[in-house]
């Protein structure tokens, strides 16, 4: 039977420790080793009936639906619980707890939206030359220019956990994303995603990486595969004016390939720092930036080789188990080290500058079934009128997770 006891202060840094490890296996999908802590957890024990229903929603998060119900009526039993905490047990017991997960989990979403920019083309179309150039201007073609179109689109994302001996964490992952134009068809997208990725505790924070391999097919052609690399790292900071922080570096290695424009295949490398800080309960600010670097494989690549910066600003907020939005912004500059074209445009050097924003609200009618809204906004401006590119998204759809 389980002992109750008051807890002097080494045992409730115990507590504590256990009780945030056993969330955080559960958060990393690691069930066999989250059910490992909450039996420890369970040994310390909790000397009231909120920190019983504490361990008594983790084993409901870790799919363990009978040791929470045994907890559920040792609380009900050994402590006279509050009329809240009554409430939240009769919740959870209709079937609010989460199943035990198979092997194998995916997601799938079907969308449909509208874009005012399917092909990437400039909004003009009149583009100036060099003064030196052969002609004084380049007239484009209206069907060079910016196209608006509707789309259909579908994701499907898999993963497996791997049960390998002393290795915890690891998972095969996996996604197939499938986008038709209804006027471009030139233009429909279909990209394979797969890969391995790992998650690991540290002492006060996390460490995950991820190896995948990327092929996109634009009509009928592939237009380009990447081999990736990339890792990062979260650990616990001080708080930041009583509001709970934490800090972070990421790093992108990429390998990318174009089949039908050699010239243009190139590796890239992205070093980010980061932060995170907890607004309000429910509601993350995450400020990131860093360099990044851009190199052809091939000498003759135009501009040559590309070096810059990214910096980014995300906010998400939950508004219950019901409402979630979130918004992101980003500014990205890369800057080529020689002209682009003597001929045409002189000795201009391309300093591209891209913007883009995003927001995303979703309604949560399950655990497994979402609506989502989503739009999406980029603006390059670039010295040269040909990439100055303009483009928005609006796009609706249903997300199921099984």
């Amino acid at each position: 039977m389980l002992a109750q006891a008051q807890k002097g202060p080494e045992q409730e840094a115990s507590y504590n420790t256990l009780y945030n490890n056993a969330a955080y296996e559960i958060h990393s999908g690691n069930r066999n080793r989250a059910q490992q802590l909450l039996g420890q957890l369970e040994q310390t024990p909790p000397a009231h009936a909120g920190a019983w229903l504490d361990v008594a929603l983790l084993y409901c998060q870790n799919g363990q639906n009978e040791d929470a119900e045994r907890l559920f009526q040792l609380i009900e039993n050994r402590f006279a619980p509050p009329h809240p905490i009554r409430q939240l047990i009769s919740y959870y017991r209709q079937g609010r707890c989460n199943p035990r997960p198979p092997p194998i989990s995916f997601s799938v979403s079907t969308y449909a939206g509208h874009t005012t920019n399917v092909n990437s083309g400039p909004d003009t179309s009149t583009i100036r030359l060099a003064p030196t150039a052969p002609l004084t201007e380049l007239k484009l073609l209206p069907s060079n220019l910016a196209h608006s179109d509707q789309y259909l689109g579908m994701d499907l994302a898999a993963s497996r956990k791997l049960d390998l001996d002393g290795i915890d964490g690891l998972q095969m992952l996996g996604l197939a994303q499938l986008k038709r134009y209804a006027h471009n068809p030139d233009f429909s997208t279909a990209q394979i995603v797969g890969g391995l990725g790992y998650k690991r505790r540290l002492q006060q924070g996390e460490w995950d990486m991820q190896v995948y391999y990327s092929h996109l097919v634009m009509g009928s052609r592939t237009f380009e595969t990447s081999t990736n690399l990339q890792t990062g790292i979260w650990q616990k900071g001080p708080d930041l004016g009583g509001k709970p922080f934490r800090w972070g570096m990421d790093a992108l290695l990429s390998s990318q390939r174009y089949p039908d424009s050699p010239l243009y295949n190139a590796s890239r490398v992205e070093l980010r720092l980061k932060g995170q800080v907890m607004l309000v309960p429910g509601g993350n600010l995450v400020l990131q930036g860093g360099p990044v670097f851009d190199r052809p494989h091939n000498d003759n690549r135009p501009g040559g080789n590309r070096k810059g910066y990214v910096v980014a600003l995300g906010y998400d907020q939950h508004h219950g188990p019901e409402h979630q939005w979130s918004v992101y912004a980003q500014r990205q500059q890369l800057d080529d080290d020689r002209p682009y074209n003597t001929v045409f445009f002189g000795e201009v050097i391309r300093k591209p500058i891209t913007h883009q924003f995003v927001a995303r609200y979703q309604y949560n009618r399950t655990r497994r079934e979402h609506i989502f809204v989503q739009f999406t906004a980029q603006q390059i401006s670039d010295p040269i009128d040909l990439f100055a590119i303009k483009s928005q998204n609006l796009s609706v759809g249903y997300l199921w997770n099984f």
